[in-house]
């Protein structure tokens, strides 16, 4: 089964780890043949931009900015209507 990605963001820190974010999914994959590393749902709508660093990632949709491990688990969140 395919999905459609919205965006792909390369992460400078796992080479060619392109991460795909769609009806607030975050997956991320490795090396030649994409190989998935992690999935997992991030947000209840589209995710608009998405970084990561050494201590995990940090999405944004258009009320909501959040900050979850590599593996998943949610850190913290903010919420606001204006916050995009």
């Amino acid at each position: 089964m395919y999905r459609q990605a919205s965006h792909v963001n390369f992460c400078s820190l796992i080479k060619c780890c392109p991460l795909f974010y769609l009806k607030g999914y975050l997956a991320s994959y490795y090396g030649p043949e994409l190989q998935k590393y992690t999935s997992f749902k991030v947000h209840h709508e589209e995710i608009r931009d998405v970084t990561a660093n050494d201590h995990g990632v940090l999405s944004l949709t258009s009320n909501e900015l959040c900050f979850s491990a590599r593996a998943g688990l949610r850190l913290f969140s903010l919420r606001s209507v204006n916050i995009c």
